[in-house]
């Protein structure tokens, strides 16, 4: 009996080790580690869903003159209550701002002067001191009513701008073009920009780069789109970094208004790399227009095809970007949003593209005619038979077109 059981306990081990025993398995192959440089930093590669479609829809935005950086609005380095308090003296005319009663501590006061100055939202307001107890503001004009006008004014464009550069159904990132398209078609660079910042750039429509930057951010901030200001080394330029579905892009909107008058998103999604060839600065500083924030690393490639292609246009329906001269080839191609390929659409050489409800119009350098291309069936239709024209462009929901013995353009709208 007992050696019965030590039959039956051997055989059970037995089993029992053949039962553990690891199946043989293949082992997938790994992509080689790269070579590590001296100064090896990291590169992670967005997840598909960063990287391809799936993109946030946009809030709707709800116009306010107090917008604010995401993370300003529940810092502890801002008082948002004492900035509306600025803001609204500012708006007034108003020559102080009493601190009794606010709850803000030196920093925040600091914080709140700094970035109100640095913004530029206000025409004439030239500088906030802090005196006892108080915060002093100091006007360029000493005509109240012009200074009220002036801030009515502000509001009035800027609402304009959002109302212009958003639909429903359209996701944070093609919020973030309209905007990026709008300011480098209407802004013009001027070196003789009253106030270069933000009220220069929203309603003069004049400023240099940081009017066209601060204007960036405050519309962006309408939509709670996460960004940020990016400066030079030396502070002589500066432009801006977004955050989509947790991807950093750079964005220089300076550039962009400089190159075709903004027919162009070359500028539009830079990462580092692209930046730093782009604009000609490493070391670059991130704020919040408060204080520096820690760099994040823009490794995305989703956008690299822009920066190989001469003008562009985004199919807000369709969700791509059409381009033209696309790796200097002749022709229009297409960059798909939802899959990230790239794709030929001509190879007619052009000399303007725009996109607007389904149609790609495209301007056909072999007979200098316009012509409109359906998305969707893939037919080609000539515009103005005789008539040759020499400029094409789109703002907004209108096309606009320079035609041979006409002094002004004309316009095509749905």
């Amino acid at each position: 009996m007992r050696r019965t059981r030590w039959l039956a306990l051997g055989l059970c081990l037995l089993l029992g080790l053949a039962g553990c025993a690891a199946p043989h398995t293949q082992i997938p192959l790994q992509t080689p580690m790269p070579t590590l440089s001296p100064t090896p930093e990291p590169t992670p590669t967005p997840t598909p869903a960063q990287q391809l479609g799936n993109d946030t829809l946009a809030q709707a935005p709800s116009y306010s003159t107090y917008a604010l950086p995401l993370d300003l609005r529940s810092g502890e380095s801002f008082s948002t209550a004492l900035y509306k308090l600025v803001m609204d003296a500012a708006a007034a005319g108003e020559t102080e701002v009493s601190l009794e009663g606010v709850n803000a501590t030196a920093a925040q006061v600091d914080s709140v002067r700094a970035f109100v100055l640095a913004r530029g939202q206000s025409a004439f307001l030239s500088d906030i001191s802090l005196e006892e107890n108080a915060l002093a503001l100091v006007y360029t004009s000493e005509d109240t009513t012009e200074i009220q006008q002036a801030a009515q004014d502000f509001d009035k464009a800027a609402q304009s701008i959002l109302e212009e550069c958003y639909q429903t159904g359209y996701t944070q990132l093609q919020c973030a073009m309209a905007l990026y398209q709008y300011l480098g078609q209407h802004v013009e660079y001027s070196y003789e920009s009253m106030d270069d910042g933000l009220y220069g750039a929203i309603v003069d429509k004049k400023a240099m780069a940081n009017g066209y930057a601060n204007a960036y951010a405050f519309l962006l901030d309408q939509f709670g789109i996460e960004n940020a200001l990016v400066s030079a080394p030396d502070k002589s330029h500066v432009w801006n970094l977004i955050t989509i579905d947790g991807v950093s892009y750079h964005v220089d909107v300076t550039f962009g208004a400089n190159l075709l008058k903004g027919q162009s998103l070359k500028f539009f999604g830079m990462n580092d790399a692209a930046a730093a060839t782009a604009l000609g600065y490493t070391g670059w500083t991130v704020s919040n227009g408060v204080a520096d924030l820690e760099t994040p690393l823009c490794s995305s490639t989703r956008f690299e095809a822009l920066q190989k292609a001469g003008r562009s246009d985004m199919d807000y329906a369709g969700n791509a970007i059409y381009m033209d001269a696309y790796e200097e080839a002749p022709g229009v191609s297409k960059l798909d949003l939802l899959t990230g390929e790239v794709s030929v659409v001509f190879s007619e050489q052009t000399d303007g593209i725009a996109v607007l409800d389904g149609l790609l119009y495209y301007l056909r350098n072999e007979d200098g005619y316009l012509y409109t291309l359906n998305l969707t069936t893939n037919e080609t239709v000539q515009l103005f038979e005789g008539t040759k024209v020499t400029a094409l462009e789109r703002r907004g929901n209108v096309i606009y077109y320079s035609a041979e013995g006409q002094s002004e353009m004309g316009q095509i709208s749905p």
